[in-house]
């Protein structure tokens, strides 16, 4: 089927996009995460992990997108072959791959231990948003104050600077982009 023109290039104005904005491309040092994690188990209630707690050590473990963790159920988290199959059976394949990755030495007893007080089969126990949970974590890290004030919506930390934390530190490690 060859390609038609619905309109001629003389009939079609030209419109200016706006700029861009700059990259964020922040990603967390080293001692920006071990505050985090702190912060995220002094804001723990009783004795069970926090959805922010273990979207913080997921995310940090296999560099997945907010959606794959939400979704991601303990059926596809394989404590035999120590892997994490971030993809859903069946799922309509888009260009947002979902990676099969390796459980850590460091995430597997943090995992066991969510495996234990699960209530249901998501490992996230539900798919409410990690957004405010994530803000409160930074701002008790120390990491949200700005000009000695708390400003939980300008921290410039979100689940996905965590991807960009997870897939940086693999790459100083040598891990393959893939």
């Amino acid at each position: 089927c060859a390609k038609q023109k619905m309109f001629k290039a003389a009939l079609i104005e030209t419109i200016d996009l706006p700029a861009g904005n700059e990259p964020r491309d922040r990603w967390l040092t080293t001692a920006e995460i071990a505050a985090m994690r702190a912060a995220a188990a002094r804001l723990r209630r009783g004795p069970k992990l926090s959805r922010g707690e273990r979207f913080l050590w997921v995310a940090l473990a296999t560099a997945g997108r907010k959606e794959a963790i939400l979704d991601l159920t303990w059926d596809r988290v394989d404590f035999e072959t120590d892997v994490i199959h971030l993809d859903v059976p069946g799922r309509a394949k888009t260009k947002k791959r979902r990676a099969s990755v390796p459980i850590s030495s460091e995430l597997r007893p943090f995992l066991l231990r969510a495996y234990e007080e699960r209530e249901n089969d998501l490992v996230m126990g539900s798919k409410a948003d990690v957004w405010i949970p994530i803000q409160k974590i930074v701002v008790e890290a120390g990491l949200g104050v700005k000009e000695d004030r708390i400003v939980p919506r300008a921290t410039g930390i979100s689940p996905h600077t965590l991807r960009h934390t997870a897939a940086t530190h693999m790459a100083r490690q040598g891990v393959p982009i893939w």
